[in-house]
């Protein structure tokens, strides 16, 4: 379901053309040029980073779409770009993506859908009462706002593997189904997030030297994060795995049941059916061929031979049972020993 798209104060941004803003939220004095991609065109887009003074070499990189988040550093310039499709997104039903070009004293942002990630980041900004954010202060708020919108899809997955966990009398198909629909999704996060750790890893050696701590900790931060969400996800996962392992299990106990009672069957009616055949066959010299009351006493014989096999298989059983029960006796004897037994 698309979203509602948070608005910012109007004295926060000043409007140069169609789809592009000039951004100033209390806290950030340097020049941050904000555009929408669908609203502009790559000239317009080439304008304003050149103004900005970023290098040519990022140009090929502001145009692409490629679906994979990563990080380009030349000179004193660096480009992040974050990317997330509408299959992983619960707020948009469009591919999203953003990027982040800055220096020590200019910002481009550049987006592709729409996740209200730059507004939030320009209220998070104001909230936070700073007065001297730097371009790469404000990049790892936007960061921070982008690895927002992944944990309500994950929350999403957990409530429905909640109620795939207590829903048991729906079809084992259609519970599969829907597992492995999960697995995709927390798969398809995990593929996206990687991308990410490691431009965050790159951030960090980059900047190691040049930006001011509190920088520094914001992007230590970012990285603690995504190594949580990607804890949230291996969780998911482990639950999908555990549950399609029940759903099998089950499987596999009710084909023994049905194994069982065709044993059953078999055992019974094996016997019975040789005898009639052996009794059934057309030579001559056949026993009791001639009495009158042949069929009366094979029909008794059968029926003895019969009730002697139910009889054996109930006692095979109840021996069974009772070598179970002895053993569960002795487990749970073994088990208080331990218990008492001083440490």
């Amino acid at each position: 379901m698309p979203m509602t798209v948070q608005t910012i104060p109007d004295q926060w941004y000043e409007e140069l053309g169609p789809g592009v803003r000039r951004l100033s939220p209390p806290g950030v004095d340097f020049k941050w040029i904000d555009l929408v991609a669908s609203a502009t065109t790559d000239a317009v887009i080439d304008e304003h980073a050149r103004a900005l003074g970023l290098p040519p070499e990022f140009f090929d990189s502001l145009h692409e779409r490629g679906f994979e988040s990563g990080r380009r550093r030349f000179a004193e310039s660096t480009l992040l770009r974050l990317e997330l499709p509408a299959e992983v997104l619960t707020e948009t039903d469009e591919d999203y993506d953003l990027i982040i070009a800055f220096s020590e004293s200019t910002m481009l942002t550049l987006r592709h859908g729409n996740l209200g990630v730059i507004e939030t980041a320009c209220d998070a900004i104001a909230q936070s009462g700073s007065e001297a954010r730097t371009p790469l202060g404000t990049a790892c708020e936007l960061m921070d706002e982008f690895l927002d919108r992944v944990p309500p899809t994950i929350r999403r997955i957990a409530k429905v593997l909640d109620g795939t966990e207590l829903d048991r009398a729906n079809a084992r198909s259609g519970r599969i189904e829907k597992i492995n629909q999960i697995r995709q999704v927390l798969l398809r996060i995990d593929r996206h997030l990687d991308p990410v750790q490691t431009m965050l890893q790159r951030c960090i050696v980059d900047f190691s030297t040049g930006a001011n701590p509190r920088d520094l900790a914001a992007l230590r931060g970012l990285q603690e994060r995504t190594g949580w969400i990607e804890h949230r996800i291996d969780g998911q996962l482990e639950r999908a795995r555990i549950l399609s392992e029940q759903d099998h299990i089950r499987a596999m106990d009710e084909m023994s049941g049905s194994m069982y009672r065709l044993s059953w069957i078999a055992t019974i009616f094996l016997p019975l059916t040789f005898i009639t055949g052996l009794l059934g066959i057309n030579v001559k010299g056949i026993p009791f061929a001639d009495d009158s009351g042949a069929f009366w006493m094979v029909c008794g014989i059968l029926g003895l031979i019969a009730l002697g096999t139910m009889i054996i298989l109930v006692l095979f059983i109840q021996l069974g049972r009772s070598h179970q029960k002895i053993r569960l006796h002795d487990e749970q004897d073994a088990a208080a020993t331990i218990r008492k037994t001083p440490k």
